[in-house]
């Protein structure tokens, strides 16, 4: 009996360290297509990888807009590389959902990756969306100048909203139209566009970071860039509200 129980204690003693082992070999569709989170390296501030079939957007805490680069995965004599420009990256899993990356280039730079899951699906961002900013204000007393553009159209939209279709977002507010197309990351939570408003008709909103999103409310975080400020601060950071026309 005593035996017995030896055995058993021993077979499941190894099949939780069997289960637990990471297998740090890594193929390309682990990372293609998928947004991961870089940090780790005390010399560079935590930012965003979004890969797609051969390019990458790179993402950044800085206020830079986001940069399209050419990747490559290489799997050489049992060993995986990431190809960022002319930098090679070795890759191998840290853990069950972390990877660790190591500059070969310089051997001097190292990440620990993370990737970023969907939280939601991208169809809810679909639809008219009011800026609450301004919901409860009346036209008459708009808190900002406004727009001067002459347009064809001249039935006059309050409050402001932004509608998003599937590869489009519209801006609405009084007689001023823009559009933009946009492309959304892996993990559905930035949106690279280049959205012109009404404050400067040469700040474009160039980023969207959404931080919450439901039937009714999206909050999202917009960089806005203006390359013809005079003052030299070209760089905005707005944390926007919107609410579901009808909810």
């Amino acid at each position: 009996m005593k035996n017995y129980l030896k055995y058993i204690i021993s077979f499941m003693i190894v099949t939780i360290i069997s289960c637990n082992k990471v297998d740090d070999k890594v193929n390309e569709n682990q990372i293609k297509n998928r947004t991961f989170l870089f940090y780790g390296n005390s010399e560079i501030e935590p930012f965003y990888i979004d890969f797609k079939d051969s390019t990458y957007y790179f993402i950044d805490n800085e206020g830079n807009k986001p940069k399209e680069m050419p990747w490559k995965f290489v799997d050489y004599d049992n060993s995986n590389f990431i190809l960022f420009n002319n930098n090679v990256f070795g890759i191998k899993k840290d853990s069950i959902e972390k990877y660790f990356l190591k500059n070969i280039s310089t051997n001097e730079q190292s990440f620990k990756i993370l990737e970023q899951k969907p939280k939601w699906k991208k169809s809810i961002l679909y639809g008219e969306w009011i800026d609450e900013k301004y919901n409860s204000i009346e036209m008459e007393y708009i808190p900002i100048p406004p727009p001067t553009l002459n347009t064809e159209n001249n039935k006059k939209i309050w409050p402001p909203k932004f509608i998003i279709k599937k590869d489009t977002i519209y801006y609405e507010f009084l007689n001023f139209r823009s559009k933009s197309k946009y492309i959304i990351s892996n993990s559905n939570n930035f949106i690279l566009l280049k959205l012109e408003t009404v404050i400067s008709f040469n700040n474009n909103h160039f980023l969207w970071e959404i931080y919450e999103v439901n039937d009714s409310l999206l909050k999202i975080k917009s960089k806005k860039y203006d390359e013809y400020n005079t003052s030299g601060d070209y760089f905005e950071e707005e944390v926007i509200e919107l609410r579901k026309n009808g909810r």
